[in-house]
């Protein structure tokens, strides 16, 4: 059987009820054998995860097969009673978001290492989650080209926001390719890179996971020197290290972009956290980060821009991140959000702006090094406002916050200018 839809799940039940099973059982039976149902799941989870030992009579017992038997008594008495349950799920999550996001957010016992998520036990829909750090930090990812033209780079700067004043000359020459004064990539097109191999990651051997319970915490990116117009390049990736956090595991991924001569056009550093996957014994490695502070003064500068609603549209093939969190709303609300949510790396590509222009007037040879923690989330359409700080003539401390609810966004941020 492949993979089923709510919708489809109801059918398929009705059918079996209605065929095999003759007829349904009245509303009032379901309700006693869902009762009882759900008894056997609680009594193996008592033994699986709580205090009490398991007899003999439980070995045979399977607890993805219990769920499965609550789930289709479940799924009875909504057929019985008319409950559409994909409406039902997806209004349910609505409500849920809009009442417990700010609770849930402030309460200090479930904050992980990305403020966004709770943390999960070490399993999600049956998925195993396990690591050998020994093959995880042995293991070097399969190379993968990164390909990209005028068309590409123009794309890219324009899902970061360039081109909003479409006649504003310091943007034109990112997003027109026969600007007299030539046609220029965007720094941050470089964050992109990764995009190409990041999927291995679900295959490293030694690493096994939930890919639901994976979140980008920080992005780091170095650029040797600008970016060409177009350009072939390789990218080389292995995992540098990883550390217990408790609830889960930081994963530190390196991400090195060759040109076809094999110079180093740019090194990628991401911070993923897996939820769930602590407490295997490993380094707990350095604390939260310090880093980049913003000074106890007023910024020097502040850029002020809204997003587009459709941002996360246009961004999510630029980059090449699909991740159906960013157009299905369906998904927004199984992750607990009222509606797709933007990529934090589109946010990230906004603040570069901010700065290059603040800064440099967009002068891409100044630039040498980024970084930003992602705290908060951004919905489509939301205002960004970059607030700057100049450290030293080649040193910029930023941050980004999001007008309409007063959140910090990107946190512990900097470029570094040559």
């Amino acid at each position: 059987m492949t993979e089923l839809t709510l919708q489809e799940c109801q059918r398929v039940v009705d059918e079996w009820v209605t065929t095999i099973g003759v007829r349904y059982y009245s509303e009032l039976t379901n309700t006693a054998v869902l009762m009882e149902e759900v008894g056997e799941v609680a009594r193996l989870m008592a033994r699986l995860y709580g205090d009490q030992s398991f007899k003999k009579s439980d070995e045979a017992y399977d607890l993805a097969d219990e769920m499965a038997d609550v789930l289709f008594v479940l799924i009875c008495l909504a057929n019985q009673t008319g409950i559409d349950l994909t409406a039902a799920f997806t209004q349910n999550m609505a409500k849920k978001t809009g009442r417990d996001r700010d609770r849930h957010a402030n309460n200090p016992k479930l904050r992980t290492i990305n403020d966004l998520q709770l943390p999960i036990n070490n399993s999600l829909q049956g998925v195993p989650m396990s690591i050998d750090l020994e093959k995880v930090l042995n293991h070097t990812f399969q190379s993968a080209p990164s390909i990209y033209g005028e068309d590409d780079a123009i794309l890219y700067a324009l899902s970061v926001g360039m081109g909003a004043n479409p006649v504003d000359p310091a943007e034109l020459p990112f997003v027109y390719e026969l600007h007299g004064s030539g046609f220029q990539a965007f720094p941050t097109l470089a964050v992109t890179f990764p995009f190409t191999l990041f999927w291995q990651i679900v295959d490293v051997p030694g690493l096994s996971f939930n890919p639901m319970m994976l979140l980008h915490g920080e992005q780091s990116v170095e650029l040797k020197r600008p970016l060409p117009p177009s350009a072939t390049f390789t990218n080389h990736a292995h995992i540098t290290n990883i550390y217990d956090k408790g609830s889960g595991a930081l994963v530190i991924l390196e991400v090195q972009t060759l040109d076809e001569t094999g110079a180093e056009v740019a090194l990628n550093r991401s911070s993923l956290f897996i939820r769930g996957l602590g407490g295997f014994g490993g380094d707990r490695g350095p604390s939260a980060s310090k880093a980049n502070q913003p000074p106890d003064r007023a910024p020097d500068a502040i850029v002020r821009e809204q997003t587009q609603p459709n941002q996360a549209l246009l961004y999510r093939l630029s980059s090449k991140d699909r991740n159906p969190l960013h157009a299905d709303p369906q998904m927004a609300a199984l992750g607990g959000f009222d509606r797709p949510i933007l990529h934090g790396l589109c946010t990230y590509g906004f603040a570069a702006r901010a700065v290059m222009k603040t800064f440099t007037g967009y002068q891409v040879s100044r630039f040498k090094a980024m970084q930003a923690r992602f705290s908060k989330h951004v919905f489509p359409g939301e205002t960004l406002i970059t607030e700057m700080w100049q450290e030293s003539a080649n040193r910029v401390i930023f941050q980004c916050k999001v007008a309409e609810r007063n959140e910090i966004v990107l946190a512990n941020a900097a470029i570094d200018l040559h």
